[in-house]
C-alpha cells in the first residue's frame, strides 16, 4: 500500500496510510459502540438515520485499506462558492466530510461540500458572510467505490429519487448535506432530509415539509470491508428518546 508524505506547508495536511478503523474515526468523529474480538462496530452519530458499520480491526487485514486522509483544519468561506485545492485523489475511491462553525443560525448560512475534481473540494452556500469550515477527505487504496451527485429537491416535492450504479446494500452507506436560500429560522423541516438506499439502484431523499427548493450534495460509499446495518425511528412531540434496533441491509 502506497503512503503519502505528510505535507508541512499549505492550508492542508495529508496523513500517511492508516487502518480503516482509525481513518473513519478520525474523519467522521464517530463514537465506538462496541470494540472487541475480531471485529469492531462504529456508530455514526452524525447521520440522520441510525447506521452501524462493521469493519476490520487494526489486528486484521482490511480489504479496503486507506490510502490517505487530507485534512483542512480551518478555511473561511467568504462567498457563495469557495474552491479548496487538495492533493490529487481518486474520485472513485474517495469521499469528503465537512464541519461548519458559524455565528449565524439562519438556513441561508449553511455550507455544503463536494469533491468536484481530483484536487478540488467545492464549498457552497447561499450567504456571503464568512463561515469557518473544516474538511477531511478520505481516499481508499482499493476495495471502495464512491458515487456522488448534486441535485435540487424542488419546492413542491417531499421526495426525490436518484438512480445509482448498482451497489451492495450490505456494504454501502450514504452521506448527504443540504442548503436552502432562506433567512426564515422556522423552516428546518423543509431543509432537513433523510437519505435512504431503498434498493440497489435507488437513493431516496425525504423531507417532512415542502414549500422551498433545497440543494442536496450526496455521496454513496461502498466498502468491501464493511457490513452495514441501518434503521429508523420516529420521535414523538416534546422531549423524548427513541431506541433503534438496526437490521442488516439486504
Amino acid at each position: 500500500m502506497n503512503t503519502r508524505t505528510p505535507r508541512t506547508s499549505g492550508p492542508y495536511r495529508t496523513l500517511p496510510a492508516i487502518t480503516m478503523v482509525a481513518a473513519l474515526a478520525l474523519a467522521l468523529s464517530v463514537r465506538c459502540a462496541d470494540y472487541g474480538g475480531e471485529q469492531g462496530f462504529l456508530g455514526f452519530a452524525n447521520l440522520p438515520a441510525a447506521l452501524l458499520l462493521e469493519v476490520a480491526t487494526p489486528e486484521t487485514a482490511s480489504p479496503s485499506p486507506v490510502e490517505s486522509i487530507t485534512q483542512v483544519t480551518s478555511t473561511t468561506v467568504t462567498g457563495t462558492t469557495t474552491l479548496l485545492t487538495i492533493p490529487d485523489v481518486d474520485l472513485t475511491r474517495s469521499f469528503v466530510i465537512c464541519n461548519q462553525t458559524s455565528n449565524f443560525s439562519n438556513p441561508v448560512n449553511v455550507v455544503t461540500c463536494q469533491l468536484t475534481a481530483t484536487n478540488t473540494v467545492t464549498l457552497s452556500t447561499n450567504a456571503t458572510s464568512g463561515q469557518i469550515m473544516s474538511v477531511s477527505v478520505v481516499e481508499f487504496g482499493s476495495g471502495a467505490a464512491v458515487q456522488r451527485g448534486s441535485v435540487t429537491l424542488t419546492a413542491g416535492n417531499a421526495t426525490l429519487d436518484e438512480t445509482l450504479t448498482t451497489v451492495d446494500l450490505t456494504r454501502s452507506f450514504v452521506f448527504a448535506q443540504t442548503k436552502m436560500n432562506s433567512n426564515n429560522f422556522s423552516l428546518d423541516q423543509r431543509r432537513m432530509i433523510t437519505p435512504e438506499l431503498v434498493n440497489a439502484t435507488t437513493l431516496r431523499f425525504t423531507r417532512a415539509a415542502t414549500g422551498t427548493d433545497i440543494d442536496i450534495e450526496w455521496q454513496v460509499v461502498e466498502l468491501d470491508a464493511a457490513s452495514v446495518q441501518s434503521g429508523a425511528a420516529r420521535l414523538p412531540a416534546g422531549p423524548a428518546a427513541a431506541t433503534v434496533t438496526p437490521t442488516a441491509n439486504q
